[in-house]
């Protein structure tokens, strides 16, 4: 019987490699950049499609390591701490009072346990897979990317926009980019600038590449300033450790002159947010946007500087060929520490003096963004103290914001809920807890580790550009101290990782035959690319195909649940829409499936509540609006929904039950404490009311009194509502 050839193996082995490559580089510039107008929720869509290209990706990867009979096994510290951050996530989930939001975070923002599991799939994936391949690929997909978000946000603030997105964004602002948020846009091309400005003086790229990468910083900095977000403004600077790279790679006379090459890169990057703090584009009263001006101060900077770097980049190229190892050797021996000194000195007196020049502007945005921020820190904090170990499970912040913030800020801003802590390490602890966030933090200081050890030992550009990936994923960590962890940035930061350890992390990386192969079939593949005759016999193509379809088979069956959120956002879009012009029938039968996809989600269920309540079915309205609140704990606006209904159909008893709830998870706003005292005076209870009411004045706080006695007049208690505002005055 003739032998089956073996080449039909090694082929679908290459198609399998480059198909895992496609993986990489479509995550990397689909997720930041797909918007739908379908899609209500647009950070559920990218989680559902980061979390299917990685699911396609570890398809291929085992098709692959079982086609071959091996897989590799990367770096021992790292695979330790991966394998505990992966247990932190499912053990804290599974402890979590609401393990399917811990796991998915599907009703909020996607960015649960099972994305970041997505996430660390592809930074081990990354590490073996480009162990001994180029990285620049993937640095490619990112300048692509980067190119879009950038370029799309420049669109939008010139008012060339053909599309409307405001309705998808969390708030009403001028340009968002394909984030559909600002600060995360923004956060996206700060940490990617790092690539574009490793290429401006890069010489083992072509002329054409350098000088429009010189005519691409100045356009992503106007873009980040035009979208007036001080934390990537920030993050942007770190992205100045690339050209000081490069500067340090020379010696002598060149250093200096490299130092002079580089200044205006450097000035565009510290002065551009505040050359254009006046050409931002605004919303006017009427709600129309002002662009920016194609005729303006703005445009003329912008244009400007582009021009500008474009002929100094070409310069500077031609400059550059002038420079022979010759000179650079007998350079390196003439007054270098001299030079160096000088160079030294004048970064340190230029930064001190652009800090004191812009400190006024600096301290405002301080203030402004933490204006808020430090609220939510604390809750998140408190949220830790409470719950040390294993915390709250992941995107559950919601449920608690309410009833720990501080008094000052319920009583001033009681509409004002967040569902993130804003800041992602804080956020690690809240959400999991000392297990979850020393997991997080371990992993950061051996990336860290190796990407200065990666650094340290390359040179040249391949120094260069660890250097950019390095400053990259820096630029991550610094915005993510004060910024959200959505999808469309938290996979840069493993991706950029990832590319770390695979050229820091390789000295124990080991091939590691299945137990059914034996050892000399792999080698023999490994070598010569061909299999052994008994591996041939085993590994036929018809075996192939069984393998290929069971593996995809699986692998539709997978996606099915991992769609399902996604699936039931697009339904709901279709009811929401169907509900606003009165078509209530569609609207429920929308609803109908919209909770059979998804009926964790206290949002649907108190939505199908409302179409009920349209229909005269107060009985479904009121299953339905207590279901979500209840799938909503903390939420008091649902909870006092939940006890007026249960009011007006004249179940006291539980209208007292879901009032207390309320209180207890918003305890100290006005609107709540005055519906809930009226609603207490009516029935003739209004003891449950003074008891709370006597320990806020226990707390003696001058600005919960005039609180205290707006709920006294509610009660009726008129003699007491004018004693406290007697103390008051």
């Amino acid at each position: 019987m003739p032998q089956v050839p073996a080449r039909p193996i090694g082929n679908n082995v290459s198609l399998a490699t480059r198909a895992v490559s496609g993986v990489y580089l479509a995550t990397i510039v689909v997720v930041p950049t797909l918007m739908s107008r379908e899609a209500l929720n647009q950070e559920i869509l990218k989680a559902t499609v980061l979390v299917s290209l990685v699911l396609a990706l570890v398809a291929l990867r085992l098709f692959r390591t079982l086609t071959t009979g091996f897989y590799w096994r990367g770096n021992r510290h790292v695979a330790w701490i991966a394998g505990a951050f992966a247990t932190a996530l499912l053990v804290t989930s599974i402890f979590s009072s609401q393990p399917w939001v811990a796991f998915t975070g599907a009703p909020i923002r996607g960015i649960g346990a099972v994305t970041y599991l997505a996430c660390l799939t592809l930074m081990c994936g990354i590490q073996n897979d480009y162990r001994k391949r180029s990285v620049e690929p993937l640095l490619s997909a990112f300048l692509m990317s980067h190119l879009i978000v950038a370029g799309y946000a420049l669109v939008q603030a010139y008012g060339a926009d053909p599309f409307n997105w405001v309705d998808k964004m969390a708030f009403s602002v001028p340009i968002s980019s394909t984030l559909l948020n600002p600060n995360f846009s923004a956060a996206f091309i700060a940490i990617t600038l790092p690539l574009i400005l490793r290429h401006q003086f890069n010489r083992s790229v072509g002329v054409a590449t350098r000088v429009a990468c010189g005519a691409a910083s100045p356009a992503s900095m106007a873009a980040i300033s035009f979208m007036d977000s001080f934390q990537a403004q920030l993050a942007a600077l770190v992205a100045l450790v690339v050209p000081l790279i490069w500067v340090m790679q020379h010696s002598g006379r060149r250093r200096l002159e490299a130092s002079v090459m580089v200044a205006p890169v450097v000035a565009t990057v510290s002065l551009f947010p505040f050359l254009l703090a006046d050409s931002r584009p605004t919303i006017l009263p009427s709600g129309d946007m002002d662009p920016v001006r194609f005729t303006g101060y703005g445009t003329l900077i912008v244009m400007t500087a582009m021009i500008g770097l474009c002929g100094w980049t070409l310069l500077c190229t031609r400059y550059q060929d002038g420079w022979t190892e010759e000179s650079k050797v007998v350079e390196a021996d003439r007054g270098s520490r001299p030079l160096r000194s000088v160079t030294i000195f004048g970064a340190v007196v230029a930064l001190i003096g652009a800090t004191v020049a812009v400190w006024p502007r600096i301290s405002e945005q301080l203030a402004s963004g933490l204006a808020h921020r430090q609220e939510m820190w604390q809750v998140g904090l408190d949220i830790l103290q409470k719950n040390l170990i294993v915390g709250t499970g992941l995107e559950t912040y919601f449920f608690h914001f309410s009833r720990l913030r501080p008094v000052e800020h319920a009583v001033l801003y009681e509409g004002l809920l967040s569902d993130n802590v804003h800041s992602v390490p804080i956020s690690m602890l809240s959400g999991g807890g000392l297990l979850l966030g020393s997991a997080y933090f371990a992993i950061l200081v051996i990336v860290g580790i190796y990407g200065v050890r990666a650094l340290r030992q390359s040179c040249g550009s391949e120094q260069v550009m660890i250097g950019g990936v390095l400053a990259g994923w820096i630029a991550y960590q610094l915005q993510s101290t004060v910024s959200i962890d959505v999808v469309g940035l938290a996979f840069t930061q493993w991706i950029l990782a990832g590319i770390l350890l695979a050229r820091g992390a390789t000295g124990d990386l080991n091939k590691v035959p299945l137990s059914w192969i034996r050892a000399g079939s792999v080698g023999r593949l490994a070598t010569t690319g061909r299999l052994s005759h008994q591996r041939r016999k085993g590994q036929s193509p018809i075996r192939q195909w069984l393998l290929m379809g069971t593996i995809a088979v699986a692998l539709v069956v997978i996606l099915g649940p991992i769609s399902r959120p996604l699936r039931a956002d697009l339904s709901y879009r279709d009811a929401q829409e169907d509900y606003i012009v009165g078509d209530i029938r569609a609207s429920y039968d929308h609803m109908q499936s919209v909770v059979s996809l998804d009926s964790r989600n206290g949002q649907y269920r108190e939505t199908l509540g409302k179409i009920f309540l349209e229909a005269r079915d107060i009985p479904s309205a009121l299953y339905e609006f207590e279901a979500g609140a209840q799938l909503r704990p903390g939420y008091a606006l649902a909870e006092r929904l939940a006890a007026r209904i249960n009011s007006d159909t004249g179940d006291i008893d539980r209208a007292v039950y879901w009032y207390e709830k309320a209180l207890d998870s918003e305890p100290y706003g006005p609107f709540g404490l005055n519906q809930a005292a009226e609603f207490l005076a009516t029935i003739g209870e209004t003891d449950r009311m003074n008891e709370r009411l006597a320990e806020y004045e226990k707390l003696n706080l001058e600005i919960l009194n005039p609180v205290i006695a707006d709920t006294y007049e509610a009660l009726g208690d008129h003699d007491n509502a004018a004693r406290v505002r007697g103390n008051r005055d």
